[in-house]
């Protein structure tokens, strides 16, 4: 029997992190481009609010189904889990507004969003998977 590679050894065992990271991309592009639609019809506010709550449906869709995995009971269980994204989402967009603020005054703007965006990503991926879809018998 041939040994796995150490690539396949990495990727294997970082799989978790690289689909979080993969699906947050993904999320991230559904709500551009429902941005970019709903633009069309709504003014910038309704815009940015509509397309911030697709890219959440979908992250926490993919986060719960694809990324931990999550087979909790229909229910109080589930019901747990949408509230705690959805306030975990709202303490994200105030939390990243005032960093890259915050952050602009020392570094580019572009920088400073990219490195908010970034610990903003690791901030998500610990409270997902220690608290949020928290599962009995898996490793982060």
């Amino acid at each position: 029997m041939e040994r796995e590679s150490r690539i396949t050894k990495t990727l294997k065992r970082y799989e978790r992190q690289l689909k979080f990271l993969f699906f947050g991309g993904l999320s991230a592009l559904i709500e551009f481009v429902a941005f970019l639609i709903v633009y069309n019809f709504v003014d910038i506010y309704w815009s940015a609010l509509i397309s911030f709550m697709c890219g959440l449906v979908f992250s926490f869709i993919f986060n719960k189904l694809i990324v931990f995995e999550s087979k909790c009971e229909v229910g109080r269980a589930v019901g747990r889990e949408i509230m705690s994204f959805l306030v975990l989402g709202l303490i994200n967009s105030q939390i990243s507004s005032l960093v890259t603020l915050g952050l602009s005054q020392l570094t580019p703007s572009v920088a400073a969003k990219i490195i908010t965006m970034a610990m903003v990503a690791v901030w998500n991926y610990l409270i997902m998977s220690k608290i949020i879809f928290k599962s009995k018998n898996s490793i982060s």
